[in-house]
């Protein structure tokens, strides 16, 4: 009953306003609007097709249900037996609503916990990744969706990546970076996974484009910046050295704080992160050759603390850098230096231990 007043009400405030009879002045001013106008028609046509819609992905549901596919109302995987429910399910909604059965597509989107598995429904159905993909059809649409979500990801990773402009490397969300990335590689590769489109295909190209932003988004002079989230927790005196350049003396007034160090680790995640799993997109070797440069750098600030400590064991400072970045190094680097490091400041220390 709802919906179909819902469906009523709307379809008569767009038809007053159509004839200009529409009394109300607040809702003609907002149907000024050429995109309000369109929503509206699209919200009367789905609210025409609400219940049929709503109870062909019920079925879906509750077969991947059965099969231990969902939870609630969320697909959270999507094999033979939902696959095949949700092709008869399309089938049979296709019947009643023609073109419309691509709502099937999307709505069955919206419910899978890895939209890009939609494409399983499309092989089932024979959909072919052409150049109908221009046309507005099933697969078409599905496929803008596809494009869309990691099109999206790929400008908020633009957005919170530190730049020389914007967001400090101290202030960037790195824990957040790491989720992002993660999502745009499950999504970009399930969804060649799924289909196998060609590079020279419509959807190929929008996913290579979206690569292309990807790589200037992640190229060595932002990462350089993320490093530089590791490296506060060695800070160096401010000023120049003896020698007339930048001071490359340990700055050892202070330790690292739980947040600086915890912010060190998430950002040495992003970068092994990238490093591991971005081959595919480009930003492997960038997140690669900074971690090599960082590496280098640690090696040459943590000598001078080690020295530091062999002259004054007791110095808390220069002990608790080391610990801090020791950390940092686990997460870093799998040639276990952070075991090397450990032990050398743990001797260190206990040769200062009273006997």
């Amino acid at each position: 009953m709802l919906r179909t007043a819902a469906r009523g009400w709307t379809e008569a405030v767009l038809a007053a306003f159509q004839h200009r009879k529409l009394g109300d002045p607040v809702t003609r001013k907002a149907l000024g609007d050429i995109g309000l106008q369109t929503d509206f028609a699209e919200i009367a046509r789905i609210l025409a097709i609400a219940e049929p819609l709503r109870k062909a992905l019920d079925a879906v549901i509750a077969v991947a249900t059965r099969s231990g596919q969902a939870q609630g109302r969320r697909i959270l995987d999507f094999h033979a037996d939902a696959v095949t429910a949700a092709k008869q399910q399309y089938l049979r909604f296709a019947e009643v609503t023609g073109f419309d059965s691509r709502y099937f597509a999307l709505g069955l989107m919206n419910r899978l916990e890895r939209p890009w598995f939609v494409l399983r429904l499309g092989r089932a159905l024979s959909w072919k990744p052409t150049d109908a993909l221009l046309q507005d059809t099933e697969l078409g649409i599905v496929g803008k969706r596809l494009i869309h979500d990691i099109e999206v990801l790929v400008r908020e990773l633009d957005v919170l990546m530190p730049s020389r402009r914007g967001r400090t490397p101290q202030a960037a969300d790195y824990g957040r970076l790491c989720e992002i990335m993660s999502r745009y590689i499950e999504t970009s590769e399930g969804m060649l996974n799924e289909f196998g489109f060609r590079r020279d295909s419509d959807w190929g190209e929008q996913i290579l484009e979206t690569r292309g932003q990807l790589s200037r988004t992640l190229a060595e002079d932002r990462l350089a910046l993320v490093a530089e989230a590791a490296l506060a927790l060695l800070p160096l005196k401010r000023g120049v050295s003896v020698r007339g350049l930048a001071s490359d003396d340990p700055d050892l007034e202070t330790a690292p704080t739980p947040e600086a160090i915890e912010q060190a680790i998430r950002a040495a995640k992003l970068l092994v992160l990238l490093m591991q799993k971005g081959g595919r997109h480009g930003v492997s070797s960038p997140a690669r050759a900074t971690i090599e440069e960082l590496g280098v750098e640690i090696d040459n600030r943590a000598s001078k603390l080690y020295d530091e400590l062999a002259q004054k064991p007791t110095h808390a400072p220069a002990a608790a850098q080391l610990g801090a970045i020791i950390k940092v190094c686990e997460t870093l680097f799998e040639d276990g230096r952070h075991i090397v490091m450990t032990r050398r400041l743990v001797n260190m220390q206990r040769s200062a231990a009273p006997a």
